[in-house]
């Protein structure tokens, strides 16, 4: 018989609190439960908006400042929910600190943009995803 092996639940952060942060939240608990990740804290330059989220999701760990969440010890990686224009900036952000990525649509509007942050993700050695999660459907998949 072969020793099981207990798998570690990576510690994830939420950048960004607004609706799409919800929906997030509400996936990640539901892995937490499961015993798949732990979710560490959120983050969002409105205080009201992360510690309401924190609130309603029972996040235990609250920022206005997204670098004092990445900086959080047990955050691994972090999924991006802020407005377009902030996505490469806090990919940038957790990338510098060996944090992984995960980044809602459009990663940017801006292909120099997007070419420096896969760069700096590759260099850093670190995992970068953006969500596409309509690639399936029928009318995208005939595009």
């Amino acid at each position: 018989m072969t020793d099981v092996v207990p798998v570690r639940r990576i510690g994830i952060g939420i950048v960004g609190c607004g609706n799409i942060a919800r929906s997030h939240a509400a996936a990640l608990k539901a892995l937490e439960a499961e015993g798949e990740c732990r979710v560490v804290g959120c983050a969002d330059l409105v205080a009201e908006r992360a510690e309401a989220l924190a609130r309603d999701f029972a996040i235990p760990n609250w920022y206005a400042d997204a670098r004092a969440l990445i900086d959080h010890p047990d955050v691994e990686a972090i999924t991006v929910c802020t407005n377009p224009p902030f996505h490469v900036p806090a990919t940038l952000m957790a990338t510098e600190r060996g944090k992984h990525t995960i980044v809602e649509k459009p990663m940017t509007m801006d292909l120099a943009e997007a070419d420096r942050a896969i760069a700096a993700t590759r260099a850093a050695d670190v995992r970068f995803g953006v969500i596409f999660m309509r690639r399936f459907w029928p009318g995208a998949r005939r595009a």
